[in-house]
């Protein structure tokens, strides 16, 4: 019988582990590397693997920056040895996963954290809330933004495309954080987000309607009982008070005081463009109210 030859494997790749070294910054030893690698684009963390394209990677280069490093050399070349000479297969197949992240279902989210756990590589969401990112095909990505809840997910196998819905936190400095202009919200979704926003409210734990737009609305600065929206007026001018208006109808600041709570649908702060259908009576913002009862007397 013909001798059988061996399987060849792929000199493809090369599987570093250095958590066993935490006082060495991996960015210290892979960034001179950068040139032949084709991954690292996001940020290198200590903890877990960094998987390296070798292409024209000189092992040389590797272990004069282990000793410039004063690494366990042993240690390091039989992990060397391991990683030339596995499957490509055993480190983890490599992808690029496209994804989009939204909030309420449908909305899209700006300026969101992606993390490939494995690798630490790290992208963020554009305005439509899409992002590309190169990972392990059983990697978990970490979805990371300052206003929601971090949320965590397992990638499936061979997985090349990811919905991703997170939920804002509690409370209203969560939500003026996501629809400020550092935010999470594109300018065309503010609306909608604090609409949908109010609707979860019961206004009636509020004992007036001032109580109730100090406690949920974003964008809103009571002094006394002025109403002003940040961003429009200088707090202070008399004339600079915001436009009150009561299912459709503008109504003068007595009116809109007398709204009782329990009767409160929801509250939209209008300012810019979208107060501009109310023309220069709207130029220093719009409180809009919806009442349950839909045309309040």
């Amino acid at each position: 019988m013909r001798n059988q030859q061996p399987q060849p494997w792929r000199f493809s790749r090369i599987c570093l582990r250095l958590a066993s070294f935490p006082e060495v910054s991996m960015v210290h030893i892979f960034l001179p590397m950068n040139k032949f690698t084709l991954l690292i684009h996001g940020k290198l963390k200590i903890t877990g693997a960094v998987s390296c394209l070798d292409g024209n990677m000189y092992l040389v280069t590797i272990l004069k920056l282990m000793i410039i490093m004063k690494l366990n050399v042993k240690l390091m070349l039989l992990m060397l040895a391991i990683g030339l000479f596995l499957p490509e297969g055993i480190c983890g197949q490599e992808l690029l996963l496209r994804g989009r992240v939204t909030t309420y279902d449908s909305i899209p989210l700006m300026n969101v954290e992606v993390t490939a756990k494995s690798t630490g590589a790290e992208v963020v969401t554009d305005s439509l809330g899409k992002f590309a990112l190169e990972c392990l095909n059983d990697d978990k990505l970490i979805f990371n933004a300052k206003s929601f809840k971090r949320k965590t997910v397992n990638l499936k196998e061979d997985e090349t495309f990811l919905d991703v819905n997170l939920e804002l936190k509690e409370g209203e400095r969560y939500l003026e954080l996501a629809l400020g202009p550092d935010g999470y919200i594109r300018e065309a979704d503010k609306q909608k987000v604090s609409t949908i926003n109010d609707r979860k409210v019961d206004f009636s734990m509020y004992s007036t309607i001032y109580d109730a737009l100090r406690g949920r609305v974003a964008g809103v600065n009571i002094v006394g009982d002025i109403v002003y929206i940040r961003g429009q007026t200088t707090i202070g001018s008399g004339d600079a008070e915001a436009l009150f208006v009561v299912d459709g109808v503008i109504v003068s600041k007595f009116v809109f005081s007398s709204i009782p709570t329990s009767d409160i649908q929801n509250i939209r702060v209008l300012k810019g463009s979208a107060a501009s259908i109310y023309g220069s009576r709207g130029g220093n913002g719009v409180i809009e109210v919806d009442t349950k009862r839909g045309k309040f007397k």
